[in-house]
């Protein structure tokens, strides 16, 4: 009887270091899944602004036939073109900023020297 109650003593021993061990490899795996998952909500995210961003150029009637580009990365937009007044510039630096969740907004628009 007493090496049964030890026999079972210890089955129930390993069984309680395998649940502690399930649990903390589960602990981090539910950790790199949250981090996997802020990931894709950023780049869900950018892809929105910059999607939001370039219909908004494309639709300003001063900036349209200028083919202004712009990319978002980690809430950072940038804009490309040239050949754009002062006030193009900044009209276009402005529809960036305006855009929700848009945390900097870099402005490589070249402005024509004949502006």
């Amino acid at each position: 009887m007493a090496a049964q109650l030890r026999d079972e003593r210890a089955d129930f021993e390993a069984a309680e270091r395998a649940l502690h061990q399930a649990r903390k490899k589960f602990r981090e795996t539910q950790k790199r899944l949250d981090g996997k998952r802020k990931d894709l909500d950023r780049v869900v995210t950018d892809t929105a602004m910059f999607r939001l961003l370039q219909r908004k150029l494309l639709d300003d009637s001063e900036l349209t036939n200028l083919g202004l580009t712009a990319s978002v990365f980690e809430a950072r937009a940038t804009l490309y073109g040239e050949g754009a007044t002062p006030e193009q510039k900044r009209k276009a630096k402005e529809i960036a900023r305006a855009i929700s969740d848009v945390a900097r907004v870099v402005n490589r628009i070249e402005v024509s020297k004949t502006a």
